[in-house]
């Protein structure tokens, strides 16, 4: 990847503007060309020990999300990057969870190493959940990420994330204290998995994808999607897959937070005609802070629709499934006084 294309990190903290500096090329060269000595020593040992090759498909699919991202980065006004496909690390289950420390999962990214962990024993439960792993994970990293550093401990810098895509983290200063916080996550897992939600639907058009997954679309299977839909509420357009016998299945993610997601949008376009003439043209405003990690003018926007205070309301959404629940019941409310305040 020429470093022309190579994003800029944001470093802030107290340390001096060489450590800062030399910081982001750190993190620069990890996207560029990463190294297994670059990692640390633990999970240098499980990759060297466990990494599996990927196939000529796989290959294909972490084109295409590069090729995506990319694209709704551009469509942000943004310059786009391709990530490395030597970046993502394909691991057996077990290696996978003792690199990630979660189970079940199909991938995890570290923003801070510019690596993303592929759980084979998920991802590869079919090319189109591979797929959808591959572009879900490659959205947080392409994501903004601003670096903390304050000080060093024990001759060594203490670097910290603060800011990942539209998320906000807490600060050196309140995780030293244990009063650990974090803002805007599940806004930040919305955005994320709505637009997976759109590449799912781009991949089942791929010749290739629709000749291996004959099992996925035939008339058998899709009965059995039909019945998961009525049974669990997911709608048969989020399956992504599902096992002969249905007893197993991977959906899109996030769901509630989603309809959360897709009523702030869809209001804030009701409120805003004349600035906004579609959804698509509101998400691009989400997607662009996600990218740059300015998340003030999504602010403005969000309590012009729903008042002073929602914007907040709206951070405190985590990836639970709960407090989406509670948030859009705050919101409908908020909206709803806001209308009548706007008639008065």
């Amino acid at each position: 990847m020429p470093k022309e294309n190579c994003p800029k990190f944001r470093v802030i903290g107290r340390a001096s503007e060489d450590v800062k500096a030399r910081v982001e090329q750190e993190t620069r060269n990890l996207l560029i060309q990463q190294n297994l000595d670059d990692l640390p020593n633990e999970w240098k040992e499980i990759i060297q020990q466990s990494e599996l090759p990927k196939t000529a498909e796989e290959l294909s699919l972490i084109n295409l999300a590069n090729q995506k991202t990319s694209k709704l980065m551009m469509n942000a006004g943004l310059a786009a990057f391709d990530m490395p496909p030597n970046n993502f690390r394909l691991l057996p289950a077990s290696a996978y969870e003792k690199m990630a420390q979660e189970k079940g999962s199909a991938g995890a990214t570290v923003l801070m190493f510019q690596m993303i962990t592929l759980n084979a024993g998920e991802a590869r439960k079919s090319l189109l959940v591979f797929g959808c792993a591959v572009f879900h994970e490659m959205m947080h990293l392409k994501s903004h990420l601003t670096l903390q550093i304050e000080s060093e401990h024990e001759g060594a810098l203490v670097k910290t994330s603060y800011r990942e895509g539209l998320m906000v983290k807490p600060s050196q200063n309140i995780i030293a204290q244990n009063k650990y916080h974090e803002h805007f996550r599940g806004l930040n897992d919305a955005l994320v998995a709505s637009q997976e939600k759109k590449f799912f639907q781009d991949l089942l058009k791929l010749s290739f994808i629709q000749e291996k997954q004959k099992d996925f679309l035939d008339a058998e299977t899709i009965k059995i999607k039909e019945q998961a839909s009525r049974e669990s509420g997911v709608p048969e357009d989020e399956i992504v897959w599902m096992s002969r016998d249905g007893k197993d299945g991977v959906t899109i993610s996030y769901q509630p937070h989603r309809e959360v997601l897709d009523f702030v949008v869809d209001e804030i376009q009701k409120e805003l005609p004349d600035q906004y003439s579609s959804k698509e043209q509101v998400l691009t405003e989400f997607l662009k802070a996600f990218f740059t990690g300015q998340i003030s003018s999504l602010a403005r926007l969000v309590e012009k629709t729903f008042g002073p205070g929602s914007f907040e309301v709206l951070g405190m959404m985590g990836d639970d499934d709960q407090t989406p629940i509670q948030v859009l019941e705050y919101l409908k409310r908020a909206r709803a006084h806001q209308i009548n305040a706007d008639k008065r």
